[in-house]
């Protein structure tokens, strides 16, 4: 009930961006991303760390992890993200401390 709640209560604060999809971090940022994706009645995408062999086509960003030392990649398929999409980050910001 609590992650449910928390959800409504940052979709609340964010619907006023007209997100159309809700985007998060495999593992990491799944479930804080799923509640707000429901409480918007959005769909939710999540990018991987690792590229995945049976994508063709994946749009591709490196971001600096405060955990590892090294620059990492995320991967999201172009079936999942269209150039229109207005798309909401949702990360579990507090999983590395």
């Amino acid at each position: 009930e609590m992650m449910e709640a928390c959800g409504e209560e940052l979709a609340e604060r964010l619907e006023k961006q007209q997100p159309t999809k809700v985007l998060t971090v495999e593992a990491t940022g799944l479930l804080p991303a799923m509640f707000v994706a429901k409480a918007l009645s959005l769909p939710c995408v999540f990018a991987r760390k690792q590229r995945q062999i049976s994508i063709s086509d994946s749009y591709q960003t490196s971001y600096k992890s405060t955990v590892a030392s090294t620059p990492q990649d995320l991967y999201v398929s172009t079936e999942y993200l269209n150039p229109s999409d207005r798309v909401l980050i949702i990360d579990d910001f507090l999983a590395g401390g």
